[in-house]
């Protein structure tokens, strides 16, 4: 990482790039270039885009603010709390797949079609990686629920039924996985609460003693794990 006019800058050239794309990440410009642009020359890109860097890091200190995904090339994705830049490759072979900086999604279709693959291997993430991790979390409080299942929700993160059945909403997982835990404690506890009384949040706080930093979490940022 540099520090070039003001700007913390992060530089990535890659050979599937044909133009520069800068993005703002955490209050650090990346820069996806490529493979054979010069230094110079994109540091001369970073000075004619110096005003809306400096917008755009505004706006991201102000806070999250929701905006409805177009799936077109360098959209951002949460992933597990980290963002990815979307590649589109068009392909015969359909598919999506999270390279080392990228989801890159292979499709000769349009941007419908790239929201229905993304979604389809963000499903598949889900179910895999809240199934493993309810199992360690079950294995550590001695809560075993019967099913764990994921669906699209509106406005909740999960619901645990009389059944001893859990379902997640699959979009936790663009969370960090600390807040994927704590929605996990959460539901697992229903299953010697099934409310929220103060015992309950007893059992939960005891569980996570940081639960309420994970509540806060959600609260502020949840709207932007949707799409």
């Amino acid at each position: 990482m540099k520090l070039i006019n003001e700007f913390n800058i992060e530089i990535i050239r890659t050979s599937r790039r044909k133009t520069v794309s800068l993005q703002i990440i955490n209050g650090i410009v990346k820069v996806t270039s490529p493979k054979y642009l010069s230094d110079k020359q994109i540091y001369s890109v970073i000075a004619d885009k110096t005003k809306w860097i400096r917008k755009n890091l505004a706006a991201e200190q102000l806070g999250p603010v929701f905006t409805p995904k177009k799936f077109i090339e360098n959209e951002l994705f949460l992933f597990l709390g980290i963002s990815y830049p979307l590649e589109i490759i068009d392909n015969k072979s359909q598919g999506t797949t999270l390279m080392e900086r990228s989801f890159l999604v292979n499709t000769k279709r349009n941007g419908k079609e790239v929201h229905v693959l993304l979604k389809e291997w963000f499903r598949k993430q889900a179910l895999s990686i809240l199934t493993d991790r309810t199992n360690i979390q079950a294995d550590r409080l001695g809560l075993f629920p019967k099913k764990i299942s994921i669906r699209d929700y509106k406005s909740r993160w999960g619901s645990c039924n009389g059944r001893g059945e859990i379902t997640y909403n699959w979009k936790i997982i663009m969370a960090p996985l600390s807040i994927v835990d704590y929605v996990i404690v959460h539901e697992l506890c229903h299953l010697t609460h099934h409310n929220h009384s103060k015992d309950y949040w007893n059992t939960v706080s005891i569980s996570l003693p940081s639960y309420k930093t994970d509540q806060n979490w959600l609260k502020t940022n949840g709207k932007l794990l949707d799409w």
